[in-house]
């Protein structure tokens, strides 16, 4: 509400700071009036992955497809993770072509609440279409709006649907031993990495929720899959940001900040792991105008764990009477 009250009481234009000629936000403005429904281009989807209107879980993708226009190697964030996602369930998975913004950056950035709810409206509807119960985003920012702001609109959201980052959907499938991940036997061998945290998955969520944890115990099972987890200087609730939340304010000083953070990564090694695509996008950006960080390699969780997680196949209750004679 700091924005909003910015707007309406102190007079102030945060729209005068807005990145790329305020497009993204633009567009967000766009998808929230009456009658306008985006048809969003599918042919990211991976071969072999069934999508459907309806079903138990969706795949909220997020303003992604708008962004790839501009920001290359987008499509193998979403894709991946569709890939993990449809391999757990096995049944098609919701993805919406006229799936609209969360209404974040329009919040968080310039305080246009109404515009906010609007969008927020459009996706309840969406939802309760869909007949959806699980919905799975890969995007920090998504995660924190679906999960936290709208069942402050919404009486009994968060009892209709449950909202899961894919670190968590990942997690929870492992625990109960539905996935596990790849052993390649080179723990001589281990590759280091680190993981950026995004402000929206730490300082932004309430105490009790678990997700930095999470992401370090899927971290510290690498270590059989050849990789060796080691946190950068600043992390979890300290992490620093990547410098550009909402589309505001991309000039020097936030080039300072992502440049500091990609040079405590380059500290750890030349592999960085982050779990938003904005994160992704605003850090690789730089690496373009500067030398000395442009070997690091950054990815996204889904693109890092899609090759390294397994089905765990259920037993064959046959086999198993065979065996116990």
């Amino acid at each position: 509400m700091a924005k909003y009250k910015m707007k309406t009481l102190g007079k102030r234009i945060p729209e005068e700071n807005i990145s790329h000629k305020g497009i993204y936000p633009t567009i967000a403005e766009l998808m929230s009036l009456p009658g306008i429904q985006p048809e969003q281009s599918l042919d990211w989807v991976p071969e072999g992955c069934e999508v459907s209107e309806t079903g138990n879980t969706m795949f909220f993708v997020g303003c992604l497809p708008f962004f790839r226009f501009e920001f290359q190697n987008l499509d193998t964030i979403a894709a991946s993770a569709l890939k993990i996602i449809y391999r757990v369930e096995k049944e098609p998975i919701v993805v919406l072509k006229d799936e609209v913004c969360c209404g974040h950056d329009l919040y968080w950035g310039q305080g246009k609440f109404e515009t906010f709810i609007k969008l927020a409206k459009k996706n309840l509807e969406s939802f309760e279409r869909a007949g959806v119960k699980t919905i799975i985003t890969i995007c920090a920012e998504c995660y924190r709006t679906l999960k936290v702001d709208y069942p402050k609109l919404f009486e009994d959201f968060d009892k209709k649907f449950e909202v899961k980052h894919l670190i968590e959907y990942i997690y929870e499938n492992w625990q109960n031993n539905k996935i596990t991940f790849k052993k390649t036997g080179n723990q001589d061998e281990n590759v280091p990495f680190t993981y950026h945290d995004p402000c929206r998955l730490t300082r932004f969520l309430p105490k009790s929720n678990r997700i930095m944890d999470t992401a370090r115990e899927i971290f510290a099972q690498l270590q059989e899959s050849g990789y060796a987890f080691s946190e950068m200087e600043h992390n979890k609730e300290n992490s620093l940001c990547c410098g550009v939340n909402c589309w505001m304010n991309c000039n020097d000083r936030s080039k300072a900040l992502r440049y500091k953070r990609l040079q405590e990564a380059k500290a750890i090694g030349d592999v960085l792991i982050t779990s938003c695509p904005k994160c992704y996008m605003h850090l690789t950006c730089l690496q373009n105008d500067i030398e000395d960080i442009a070997s690091i390699h950054i990815q996204d969780l889904s693109e890092f764990l899609v090759d390294l997680i397994e089905i765990v196949e259920p037993a064959d209750p046959a086999n198993e009477m065979e065996a116990e004679k």
